[in-house]
């Protein structure tokens, strides 16, 4: 069995998600299915969220699914950290 999740947003060190989302990864080997328009940078993801919501941290998943790309959680963590913030 695997899990499948999207994600509101998905920061340097953890998914922005509907709450449920962490327990789900911490039952079954759970991927993040997005595109990297839900990737931002460490200042908006700390922004983010309300009730709801759940901040998980993405070593917890087992890959995501950017744009069509299996990718490792810490990969798409750099590519969220390399994003700039508008001038």
């Amino acid at each position: 069995m695997v899990g499948l999740a999207g994600a509101d947003a998905v920061g340097p060190d953890a998914v922005l998600n509907v709450a449920g989302t962490g327990d789900l990864a911490r039952t079954v080997p759970t991927i993040i299915v997005a595109t990297s328009v839900k990737l931002v940078p460490q200042q908006v993801f700390a922004a983010l969220g309300d009730g709801g919501f759940e901040t998980v941290q993405l070593s917890v998943f087992a890959g995501v699914v950017l744009d069509g790309a299996l990718l490792t959680p810490a990969e798409t963590g750099r590519r969220a950290a390399a994003l700039a913030l508008p001038a």
